[in-house]
């Protein structure tokens, strides 16, 4: 019995140090830059983002679980190498997923990258390189993990605040940011943006 909790300890202790493991390296990659122009209530910001160049692919689904796997694996089989220079390109954060009939995800491409003609043409034609022009937007925070029940919960309470604080919105532009990889089990960044209208 004394051997059967020295190895569910050595579990749990090997569980807990991966985690920590995993949250440093998390920590360690490149986010998007942003400005905050305004804070409203319930944590919601006003920011701004400048032009930013995204991998991204359309995916025929209109569902978070859908859109995430098979999103993920087209675009990460291209910044892991499967580009005509078969070169890496590291992995930033957020993942951008947005939800209708053809749904979209994005990754955004490391700073480095000022304009397309820097990246090499994916091998996957279903993954295009394309450029976000600069925009403002309106971005509500959760912790946890995501799935259609929360990312509409947030979707609601963010239409809520804007449509109090009479602040106009793009309703097509909601998008889901996903910060952490899917192995990552706590300190877990969720966000639901929508561009406002100028």
């Amino acid at each position: 019995m004394k051997i059967v909790y020295i190895i569910l300890l050595l579990l749990f202790s090997g569980f807990v140090f991966s985690q920590i493991y995993i949250e440093r390296s998390t920590s360690n990659t490149e986010e998007v830059e942003y400005v905050v122009l305004k804070q409203l209530q319930k944590g919601v910001e006003i920011r701004k983002y400048s032009k930013l160049i995204v991998a991204c692919t359309q995916i025929p689904a209109d569902n978070y679980s859908n859109v995430s796997s098979q999103g993920f694996r087209r675009i990460a089989g291209y910044i892991f190498g499967g580009n005509e220079k078969q070169e890496s390109i590291a992995m930033t954060a957020p993942v951008q997923m947005s939800f209708s009939d053809t749904s979209e995800m994005m990754f955004y491409m490391p700073s480095k990258f000022s304009s397309i003609n820097g990246l090499p043409t994916p091998n996957d034609k279903r993954v295009q390189i394309k450029e976000l022009g600069e925009r403002e937007v309106a971005a509500i925070s959760f912790k946890g993990w995501a799935n259609d029940k929360t990312i509409n919960r947030q979707k609601e309470i963010l239409v809520g605040i804007l449509n109090t604080e009479d602040i106009a919105y793009d309703p097509a532009s909601f998008a889901y940011l996903g910060y952490n990889p899917p192995y990552q089990l706590s300190n877990r960044r969720n966000e639901i943006i929508v561009t406002l209208k100028k």
